[in-house]
């Protein structure tokens, strides 16, 4: 049974909830729990991966008519549980004990740190090498080498393992659905009158009749 946009809602969560401005804290592994109770109407591998590239740990939990399958591949493989089922929302506590020991396990904090010291590697520590003062007199215009573009770390949201740009193909930036037709505008203002024509060419004349006496008689009478 198909039921929602599970992988735009992974996307939106990855890239707008996991901010620094909304309590995300980087040194602690980052989690993101799916509950499902149906099979998604989007593609949700291209977000997984994106999961996976920021080191944040995937648990799935399916209930009731959820496609297993399809869990499969938005919980990517790893050293602990992160694929759970229930027969419907009132059977959670048969997977409760066991949820909470995987999302707590020593194995998901080992994954997190790897990613985290792979995060912190392209990150200076040590303090740079004193700069060597130019030679001679320089005018004020000097200016010294252009850095290299920053990979977008400093924003205070997830961060990679190694430069990308995967953000810009999780379909963020698709249109949305057609919204309802809107009520159907007020008439305008009446128009000004239009300006008069031109005056037509003078016909051409009439031609000349002659009538008998009886005729002009007759003709006479109808006037008449």
């Amino acid at each position: 049974m198909y039921c929602c946009s599970i992988g735009k809602g992974m996307s939106y969560v990855l890239k707008e909830l996991f901010q620094e401005s909304l309590g995300m804290r980087q040194e602690v592994p980052h989690v993101l729990v799916l509950l499902t109770d149906g099979r998604a109407v989007d593609d949700v591998e291209q977000p997984s991966r994106i999961a996976q590239a920021y080191g944040v740990s995937v648990l799935a939990i399916g209930v009731a008519n959820a496609d297993m399958d399809e869990l499969k591949k938005i919980a990517y493989p790893a050293s602990y549980q992160n694929i759970f089922y229930a027969r419907d929302f009132d059977d959670f506590s048969s997977i409760e004990r066991e949820f909470i020991s995987n999302i707590c396990s020593e194995a998901l904090l080992s994954e997190f740190r790897q990613h985290y010291e792979s995060a912190q590697l392209d990150t200076p520590t040590d303090d740079p090498d004193e700069l060597t003062k130019p030679q001679g007199p320089c005018p004020l215009q000097c200016k010294g080498q252009k850095g290299e573009k920053g990979d977008g770390s400093g924003n205070g949201g997830l961060r990679l393992q190694q430069n990308t740009a995967m953000f810009e193909s999780i379909g963020l930036k698709s249109k949305g659905e057609k919204g309802e037709r809107g009520l159907p505008g007020t008439d305008g203002v009446p128009g000004l009158p239009g300006r008069p024509g031109r005056t037509g060419p003078p016909g051409s004349a009439g031609q000349r009749v002659n009538l008998t006496k009886k005729e002009t008689l007759s003709v006479q009478c109808f006037v008449l």
